[in-house]
């Protein structure tokens, strides 16, 4: 039953082809568990031999959130198991998170900043990569809440994970967008004196 649900909001997101409510939605692999924005990912870990850490797939720069697609992807040989969890309230799902998966939620999430997933792995001693990749079918889609029929839009890949070694970036044009504060022209002005 839960698969036909996934499948029929799937569907649904393939009808709108106009942009959504997310046009400029990053993701990221962060293993804090604790970040709040952008600015607190921790992008690299360097756990003991096997020592049992977290991965979180995040979400950054959303205004009306409620579902996703991607793939993730694991070095081989640097985790001794991996376990996905997805952290979406209902955990709808449809896929494997390591040949690509589609999440819904039956929230409608407004924070700019979301854990989506967490994937629990052991370091083996092998340094390696946590990644986000496209889905093959639905490659960085990020659904939006629009009533009746949700909106499309696409995310970009800000940074991936570094586990016993530096992350690799993620695009080359994908950075965190940043709040822009309201100013006077005078304040501005203020700024050149």
């Amino acid at each position: 039953m839960r698969a036909l649900i996934v499948i029929a909001m799937v569907a649904a997101f393939v009808l709108p082809a106009t942009a959504g409510s997310n046009p400029d939605c990053q993701v990221c692999i962060d293993f804090s568990g604790t970040a709040t924005s952008w600015s607190n990912v921790q992008s690299r870990i360097d756990p003991d031999v096997y020592e049992v850490f977290d991965a979180y797939f995040c979400i950054y720069g959303i205004n009306a959130f409620s579902g996703i697609s991607f793939t993730g992807y694991v070095t081989p040989e640097m985790s001794g198991f991996a376990l996905f969890t997805n952290l979406l309230p209902g955990g709808l799902s449809i896929g494997l998170w390591d040949v690509g998966i589609t999440m819904a939620s039956f929230e409608c999430h407004t924070e700019r900043f979301l854990y989506v997933a967490k994937l629990t792995l052991i370091y083996t001693g092998t340094p390696g990569d946590v990644m986000i990749l496209d889905h093959p079918d639905y490659p960085r889609w990020v659904v939006d809440c629009t009533e009746p029929f949700s909106e499309l839009d696409f995310y970009c890949v800000w940074m991936h994970g570094g586990v016993g070694k530096d992350a690799v970036e993620g695009d080359e044009e994908c950075f965190p967008v940043v709040p822009v504060e309201d100013a006077t022209w005078g304040s501005v002005k203020a700024l050149y004196r």
